[in-house]
């Protein structure tokens, strides 16, 4: 008999994303993980009568949500974090992993040769915080969101040649 192979769910790194839990616990208790063990700001919600992990990824990466009943360890799975992707010359909406009520956020991005692109940042009705930006060029961006002087993180965008 084969052993089903679980693929890692695909998330993107600063954008909230739900995982599905399988049903095999009544109350379970799940961990979120980096990759050196940290442990990951999480949350289990019930989406249409199925449990759901909800979290934000803050970086790129391999992270593991641990499934407990009670001590005992059941289940792992695998998440990968994936940086956003922007198309060239295209207008790119990225969501902020910024939490509501941050003061005076600013936003430095930057083409993979380090220079400053032009974008700005606006609230939405919800309170979430969106990067736009226009890129110019393909590669790997990089965008420091601050907090006054406070560098609050860093998320990568991989910006892909223009599709037809």
């Amino acid at each position: 008999s084969e052993i089903p192979v679980e693929v890692a769910p695909k998330v993107t790194v600063g954008q909230e994303a739900s995982l599905s839990i399988p049903s095999i616990i009544d109350s379970p208790t799940v961990i979120l993980k980096d990759s050196t063990g940290n442990v990951i700001p999480s949350k289990l919600e019930s989406r249409d009568g199925k449990p759901k992990l909800v979290f934000t990824p803050p970086a790129l990466g391999d992270y593991t949500a641990e499934i407990y009943d009670g001590p005992e360890l059941k289940a792992s799975v695998p998440v990968q974090s994936l940086a956003p992707k922007a198309q060239l010359g295209k207008p790119c909406d990225i969501i902020l992993p910024v939490e509501s009520g941050t003061e005076n956020v600013r936003v430095v991005v930057t083409d993979p040769s380090g220079k400053e692109i032009p974008s700005n940042i606006s609230r939405d009705n919800d309170g979430k915080l969106h990067l736009r930006c226009t890129p110019k060029q393909h590669g790997d961006f990089k965008t420091e969101i601050f907090s006054g002087p406070e560098k609050l993180g860093e998320i990568p965008i991989s910006v892909i040649p223009k599709v037809n």
